[in-house]
Parts: C-alpha cells; structure tokens; sequence
C-alpha cells in the first residue's frame, strides 16, 4: 500500500481531503475545460488472476464543479490481461509548490474477465486515489499517481489492485 498506509487509512485520508480540504487547486477561468488523462500504470495485484499485468487508464477530470464543491472524474480502464473498469466519481483539485493534486473516490464497475465469464458477485467496485500532475503549458501535463481498486468487503470477489502510472494530461 502507497507510504506503508492500511487500506482504511488511505481511503480516509482520500475522503477527508475531498470532503473537509479547501480545494485551492479550483481556477474558475479553466471553467468549461477538462483534462484528458492517458496512463499506463503497473500493478500490484493481492491474489493471483487477472488485473496483475498492468492497466491503461484512461480519465477525464472537469474544471467545472459539482455542488460547489467536488471536480467530476470520469475513468476507464483495461489490464493487459483482460480485466476492465469504468467509474464516475468526485475529487477535489489542490494546488501544491506548482503541482496538481487531485484526490478522487469512484463507485466502479469491474470485471475481471472482460472476454471471459460474467459475475456479478465482482460488478460492483471502488476506485480510490490521487493523482499530481505538472503542467508543461496551458494544454499539456505530465503526470503520475496511484488508484486501488476493491469493493470494501462487499463480496468475496474483491479485485483488490493497486496501480502505480504515469501519463499525459491534455487539457481541452
């Protein structure tokens, strides 16, 4: 886990920065834009299957914000070995020594076997992460972070996987 956390750990300080944080990473003049990141991530995977062999993600972050308050973030994402996810959620952007910082919670829907067999004992997933990010110029960043995703004890099926990734970030 990312810094040595717990899982409960991290996941509370996610929901604590998104919730009670000032959000001073919010330009109100970047209204109406998005960002477009494109990541390739390696992954840690706590039970063997599919999810292990490194995911492509893809998000959208708004600059527009929802009850005041929240950035959208909408992902997707597939492994190399066949596993997939799609999420909509809320993050909350910081400004930090001249870095983007965006800590998210997605509910997610999640499938180990894309190709393969259907269950939905795995459907239901969350994402959880945060993502920093250095811009270049107006439309281009670079950017790095890191997401698990497992369905809180829900079910037996939890995908449980950490991804580390770096990317770009296209601003449009």
């Amino acid at each position: 886990m990312l810094l040595g956390a717990t899982y409960a750990q991290f996941v509370g300080a996610i929901g604590f920065a998104i919730l009670m944080g000032s959000g001073n990473g919010h330009d109100p003049s970047l209204s109406g834009y998005k960002d477009l990141s494109v990541s390739l991530g390696a992954t840690a995977h706590h039970k063997s299957g599919p999810g292990k062999n490194g995911f492509l993600t893809a998000t959208i972050a708004s600059h527009d914000l929802i009850f005041d308050r929240f950035t959208p973030i909408y992902a997707v994402g597939m492994s190399m070995d066949g596993a997939a996810f799609t999420s909509v959620g809320i993050g909350k952007r910081f400004s930090l020594l001249g870095f983007d910082v965006l800590p998210h919670f997605s509910p997610t829907l999640y499938q180990s076997r894309l190709l393969g067999e259907f269950s939905t004992k795995e459907l239901i997933q969350f994402r959880t992460g945060i993502d920093i990010s250095y811009a270049f110029n107006e439309s281009m960043s670079f950017g790095a972070g890191f997401y698990h995703i497992s369905n809180a004890g829900i079910s037996t099926r939890s995908a449980g996987i950490d991804v580390t990734h770096i990317g770009l970030l296209f601003r449009y």
